[in-house]
């Protein structure tokens, strides 16, 4: 009994002062909530960050599509020089000779030209295209932002798993090694035998590895939250919650909308309908090209020639016209129609994959909404179980102290308890998984 006592409150002593410990290292620390970490993630996550330069590409093509409707402005200057002049060729018994030579040694021409498009189908179509190209950048822009906020409420929920896992099992060691030290000390004094000595030690050595294992456990998840929310790596962090407090906050109850299967605002769903609806404006892009144009065209010449080389001294000549341009596409080989055929082909397999993918949601909600009714009930039965564990280590360890219970009840009373804690831990973790998963095929925000 004296031995016991006294283990026990040294032991006391030394969670006391490791928890000072932890405090005073706390204080240098970067306290972080749920919603910080969200909001850290939204500013400074990579993956949203290539999804705003995404969208803000298409938008200024959207911009460069419309300039094509624009006036085209060009001015262009040639100099020629005639190494041998040209010539005509005369009919026989000409008076002049068979040929005669034309035109002068230095030629020179500047033109201002001005076309601007009345009518062509393909700009009209190209700006459907862009448009329905930003459509698609901004629905992945707004799943990526979806997909972050649930994939960071996962890395927080997992850091909390993770460090009261930790928690748990290092005062489930703590209790061992102070067992272990009561065990040596009553088998040097002939009180226990040598076995109740070799069983503790073994107990104690079998949790260091899973001790191991849980602090590398919770330095990756650290550093994971880090990487989501742009935090750096050398930075310490401390969550605010814990894994209990959110569940009895956040998702305790079940709102009625995650019982209605309503995928209308599935992010999935949502990207795979606007890539369907840029593969048709696609093939109308391709059908565009059947369709004549017609172009307003004016050009400005100035022009002068000379057997010398003085531009300044030359007569200048200024001609200037204006029309109209038609183009009419009748036949370039088999191009356009082997454009249309691919088109075709690319929304008949945007709506393959979407009826499938559409299923695929469908099967994914009903799967994941058993999972978190599971975990619920799981939550339930496993805080009666860790309840129940708890009476049974306080009575294991009353009865050792008063005689009725040996020290091998009272280590596995106490390995009973340490796994009910941690399987209510994951069951929580599970239930709160679930209901992400559950938010995020939803589409609700």
């Amino acid at each position: 009994m004296i031995i016991t006592r006294r283990i026990l409150k040294t032991l006391l002593l030394v969670i006391v002062a490791a928890g000072i410990t932890n405090q005073l290292f706390a204080q240098d620390a970067r306290t972080i909530t749920i919603d910080d970490a969200i909001e850290l993630a939204l500013e400074h996550n990579m993956q949203i960050r290539n999804a705003g330069y995404e969208l803000r590409i298409s938008e200024s093509s959207i911009r460069e599509t419309r300039s094509g409707f624009l006036p085209r402005v060009s001015v262009d200057a040639q100099y020629a020089n005639n190494l041998k002049l040209p010539v005509i060729f005369l009919p026989p018994g000409s008076p002049f000779g068979d040929v005669l030579e034309v035109g002068t040694t230095h030629n020179m021409s500047m033109n201002a030209q001005v076309t601007m498009p009345l009518y062509n189908q393909s700009l009209i179509t190209g700006l459907s295209l862009a448009r329905a190209n930003e459509e698609l950048s901004q629905r992945i822009k707004q799943a990526t932002r979806q997909e972050i906020v649930t994939e960071v409420q996962r890395a927080y929920l997992n850091v909390l798993l993770t460090g009261e896992s930790l928690r748990t099992l290092q005062f489930s060691f703590d209790r061992r090694e102070a067992n272990l030290e009561l065990v040596r000390s009553m088998h040097e004094e002939g009180m226990v035998p040598e076995f109740d000595l070799i069983r503790t030690s073994v107990q104690v050595e079998n949790l260091k590895p899973q001790l191991r294992m849980a602090e590398n456990a919770h330095t990756g998840s650290r550093n994971y939250l880090k990487i989501l929310t742009g935090v750096s790596i050398d930075e310490e962090i401390r969550l605010l919650e814990t894994l209990e407090e959110l569940y009895a906050s956040r998702w305790d109850e079940v709102p009625p909308q995650l019982l209605e299967r309503n995928l209308v605002r599935n992010p999935d769903l949502l990207r795979q309908e606007a890539q369907l609806q840029l593969a048709r404006q696609q093939l109308r892009m391709s059908r565009a090209s059947y369709f004549p144009s017609l172009s307003l065209f004016g050009v400005n010449t100035y022009q002068a020639q000379g057997d010398q080389f003085r531009p300044f001294d030359y007569d200048w000549i200024n001609t200037a016209n204006i029309g109209v341009s038609l183009s009419v596409p009748i036949f370039s080989g088999f191009e356009r129609r082997y454009q249309t055929q691919q088109a075709r082909i690319r929304i008949e397999q945007q709506e393959s994959q979407r009826a499938f993918l559409k299923e695929s949601v469908a099967a994914e909600y009903e799967n994941t909404l058993d999972q978190m009714f599971q975990a619920r009930e799981s939550i339930q039965a496993q805080k009666r179980n860790l309840s129940q564990a708890e009476r049974g280590y306080n009575i294991a360890r009353v009865g050792y102290e008063n005689g009725t219970q040996n020290l091998m009840e009272v280590n596995d009373a106490e390995l009973a308890t340490t796994d009910a804690r941690l399987n209510y831990l994951q069951s929580v973790s599970d239930y709160i998984r679930s209901r992400l998963d559950l938010e995020l095929t939803l589409g609700l925000p």
